[in-house]
């Protein structure tokens, strides 16, 4: 057997046993070093335990052994997003083909973060034809996150902006 049981690992992996979903694939590389789900996996266990400069590293060897997919796009796109490694993660971000409302919003914020309000806003729009109070849950995190703490916004500017966010109709 050289290839890994995608399901049971992604099963451990949603229950948050990481340790166990970790053994299967390191097994799975152990007998074939060039299986790209398991690197994927891999990629997705860093990923979840906060180590993402390996799980940039696993899920770009995913996509070296020619496993590719939306979801390899995505997860790369958050270990680079995670990372503060804006451009990377545009490009990861934009390489997903069927787009759910994350992905248009995971664009959306790098451009907040990038300072580019033109783009953020026309992908904020997409998100939001796709599922209004989905993004506006995903508006309330990102303003949670990122501009709660800002220190170069004042307390006025904060407060705008989450009045803006809750009177979004969804």
């Amino acid at each position: 057997m050289q290839d890994v049981d995608e399901m049971a690992v992604a099963s451990l992996i949603n229950k948050g046993d990481l340790k166990n979903a970790e053994i299967l694939v390191k097994e799975a590389l152990r007998k074939n070093k060039m299986n790209g789900k398991a690197w994927f996996l891999r990629g997705l266990i860093s990923l979840k335990r906060g180590e993402f400069d390996y799980a940039i590293e696993a899920i770009n060897l995913a996509i070296a052994f020619k496993y590719v997919d939306d979801y390899v796009y995505r997860a790369l796109g958050y270990a680079y997003f995670n990372r503060l490694d804006l451009n990377e993660a545009l490009k990861s971000f934009s390489k997903v083909v069927d787009k759910e409302v994350d992905d248009y919003f995971m664009i959306a914020a790098v451009y907040m973060l990038l300072h580019d309000p033109k783009s953020a806003r026309e992908f904020i729009n997409m998100a939001y034809e796709q599922d209004p109070k989905r993004t506006k849950e995903l508006l309330i995190e990102f303003y949670r996150t990122f501009i709660r703490p800002a220190n170069e916004l004042t307390e006025k500017e904060k407060e705008f902006l989450l009045k803006k966010i809750n009177s979004i109709k969804v």
